[in-house]
């Protein structure tokens, strides 16, 4: 298993290719981490729809309100990955 992380901020149109693209064309399993950097209420919502087609288990959705998203992400990913060393 692999993760992924994509930082949004705006550009919808880009990161709903992005998105997609993950989805659609990975044949690995993958966890996908979305963090949306401050975007738009516009933007969270439209994320928010998209993301609802797809198994909520593949993905972790954050919203953080002020521009700080890579590092609470990068916390998240080592957390996850110490966890799923030490359940080995």
């Amino acid at each position: 298993m692999f993760d992924i992380i994509i930082p949004v901020y705006n550009a919808m149109p880009h990161v709903r290719y992005c998105i997609l693209s993950v989805f659609l064309n990975s044949t690995l399993p993958f966890h996908l981490y979305i963090a949306n950097d401050a975007s738009t209420e516009e933007t969270n919502k439209a994320l928010i729809n998209l993301l609802k087609q797809f198994d909520s288990s593949q993905y972790t959705y954050i919203e953080i309100q002020k521009t700080q998203a890579i590092p609470k992400l990068l916390i998240l990913a080592s957390v996850r990955e110490t966890t799923r060393m030490l359940s080995v």
